[in-house]
């Protein structure tokens, strides 16, 4: 019998197509499916990876970091994690994991920027008690930083007053030959009416030694005013950019006082000339004193005669009593020289003694400088510094940034143990050894003390009328004008310098001192300044006097302003951030590596950018129900994804 199976065979196309449908989509979905499998594979094994970060560098520093000196090691890490992912993959079906590195950020890299995304990332977490706000913190770095431009720039000046005293004391020399001519040439003229041949001749001889040294005095003079003229010109030149730096304030405060030096030297142009002729005429009274010995001769004759005539001898006498009175002895009649040039030398010797080698002058008794030095030739800050890209950083970053610096790194006062006891010091200043180091960053405090106490002095009434004082004492109420003003600048600049010597020593005792002070704040007298300039010794105020091991400094201290630490941090402030970066990461490094030799900050990765590539077999397309539909399908294919991590 007969049958139909039209149907059958329909219904049979029929099923074979939807199945190929079917198996294709779920094919599909696999293929969806395994991509993301990979992705959450690559994701988990490179979470893996970083999870091996460095625990000293976390416990010490609170940075997690990656340390990878190779980076095929790291490759093969990340295929061991993959590996389990691929032996697991089920349905999905991988094989032939690989694993490139297309990019690696070391945390040198970027110019430090990802050393700050780690500090940063960690000290949002940890509460800052600022003393200031932002803003008031970066008007007092300001502050700090024009008070140090106004001490290189005071002290420039104060250096030219000093060639002013000197060039005074030259004239002073010349001046002073003159009147020794002068009292020779009247010892003479009483010689003569004493028909006194000796004695005249001896003072004959003495004047024209005298008028000898005029060369040599008037030379010392010249060079002297020559120099101070030249040095004058080369420091408003250097200084000229960083004058118009200086705040309006501070301009008014010093504009007076800087524009008396050249007004010094203008004056000294045209007494310059006097002094020219005057010496000129001096040494032309030697044609007139030479004119007197044939006068001499022929009272000499006169006397040897056997006939003696004692009118012919007066005549003789007047003769010369005449010829003596031809000339005149010059008289400088110019304002020169030094009233009382030895209060000047006590403030020219207190200026030496505390501009002298500044650990010596503030480094306590009880304390021992340390003298590591510190190889920095493998530092990042030698071999692995390259451009920020991007922003700078901002002002509360930087306060941020400073703050992780105070808090992991030692100080002076922190009276630390450590190899390198003085980091806060080398990340500001960055020399190879701690004495150094130190050095450094107290001659930088010294700068600023030195400016924010100059700017006291000349804002206080009371102490400017005492500088003013002692200054027209050593220049002479009939001196120069502008001498006195260049001598104000002198006192006001050793008395600034003294007084931030105290300030020093009280900020390494743990002391605090006042940025802005006032006249309660002031510990130093201009009477002891004075005294310091002695010799010193018992006489020396105490307040001056370093003490010795076991002794108290006197503490006049009543805890107000900011201590030490606070000084670095606006000074680091002030300081390019980049640099102090690097310089970090040099502690970070060193400090590893005294427990870890072979501890390099370039090889601790930040970030880190990998593509995984695998191949898949096809699960759904490779049945015999659908083999011929999809057989335009090959039975495996390579599929690859990207990730990335950074701390």
């Amino acid at each position: 019998m007969r049958k139909c199976c039209s149907t059958t065979i329909f219904l049979s196309i029929i099923f074979v197509l939807v199945s190929a449908l079917i198996f294709g989509l779920l094919e599909s979905a696999r293929t969806a499916g395994v991509r993301f499998y990979l992705q959450t594979a690559a994701d988990s094994s490179i979470d893996s990876l970083f999870s091996e970060y460095h625990r000293d560098v976390w416990e010490d520093y609170r940075l997690i970091l990656l340390e990878c000196r190779k980076e095929q090691k790291a490759v093969k890490s990340l295929e061991a994690y993959l590996k389990t992912y691929v032996e697991n993959s089920g349905i999905y079906r991988l094989k032939e994991p690989s694993v490139n590195i297309s990019d690696i950020q070391y945390i040198t890299d970027n110019g430090g920027k990802w050393f700050e995304n780690e500090v940063l990332d960690y000290m949002k977490y940890n509460l800052i008690d600022f003393e200031h706000t932002p803003e008031t913190t970066q008007q007092l770095a300001k502050d700090i930083e024009e008070a140090g431009t106004m001490k290189e720039i005071t002290t420039a000046y104060g250096e030219h007053s000093k060639e002013a005293a000197g060039l005074e004391k030259s004239l002073s020399k010349i001046s002073s030959n003159f009147n020794t001519q002068k009292e020779l040439y009247n010892q003479a003229l009483e010689d003569i009416k004493n028909k006194n041949r000796a004695g005249f001749e001896d003072k004959v001889v003495r004047i024209k030694a005298e008028i000898g040294k005029l060369d040599n005095l008037l030379s010392d003079y010249q060079r002297k005013a020559d120099k101070l003229s030249e040095n004058l010109s080369e420091t408003e030149a250097k200084y000229s950019e960083k004058w118009e730096s200086l705040s309006e304030n501070n301009k008014e405060l010093l504009s007076g006082n800087i524009s008396s030096y050249r007004t010094y030297t203008d004056n000294d142009g045209v007494r310059r000339m006097e002094i020219l002729n005057k010496v000129d005429a001096a040494k032309e009274n030697t044609r007139y004193i030479d004119g007197t010995d044939d006068i001499l001769s022929r009272i000499e004759d006169r006397e040897d005669e056997e006939d003696y005539d004692e009118d012919e001898a007066d005549e003789l006498w007047d003769e010369l009593k005449s010829q003596w009175e031809t000339f005149n002895i010059p008289v400088i009649e110019s304002r020169h020289g030094i009233a009382d040039e030895k209060k000047e030398e006590l403030i020219e010797n207190a200026g030496k003694k505390f501009g002298g080698e500044i650990l010596e002058l503030v480094i306590p008794p009880d304390r021992t400088l340390s003298h590591t030095s510190i190889d920095t030739i493998a530092f990042p800050s030698k071999t692995s510094v390259s451009e920020r890209l991007g922003e700078n950083t901002g002002l509360i970053d930087a306060v941020i940034m400073d703050e992780y610096a105070v808090r992991f790194f030692t100080d002076f006062t922190d009276k630390s143990e450590k190899e390198v006891q003085y980091e806060l010091e080398y990340i500001i200043a960055g020399l190879d050894n701690d004495t150094s180091n130190l050095r450094s960053v107290l001659l930088k405090i010294l700068a600023i003390r030195e400016g924010l106490n100059y700017i006291h002095i000349v804002t206080d009434k009371n102490k400017m009328d005492q500088v003013n004082t002692l200054a027209n004492i050593i220049s002479g109420v009939f001196g120069v004008p502008a001498l006195s003003v260049l001598i104000s600048c002198l006192i006001i600049g050793v008395w600034a310098l003294a007084e931030s010597i105290i300030d020093i020593r009280a900020l390494l005792a743990g002391k605090k001192v006042p940025i802005y002070k006032t006249a309660s704040d002031w510990k130093l007298s201009l009477d002891s300044l004075l005294a310091s300039g002695g010799s010193g010794g018992s006489s020396e105020p105490p307040l001056l006097k370093k003490p010795e091991k076991g002794e108290e400094a006197e503490d006049e201290s009543d805890g107000k302003g900011i201590d030490y630490e606070v000084y670095l941090r606006l000074m680091l402030l002030v300081e390019d951030g980049v640099v102090q970066d690097y310089r970090m990461m040099d502690m970070i490094q060193h400090n590893i590596g005294y427990k870890k030799k072979d501890f390099l900050m370039n090889k601790m990765i930040y970030g880190m950018n990998i593509s995984v590539q695998c191949t898949s077999e096809r699960a759904f397309c490779r049945f015999g129900l659908v083999r011929d539909e999809l057989a335009s399908m090959e039975s495996s294919y390579k599929l690859g994804v990207n990730t990335l991590k950074v701390y």
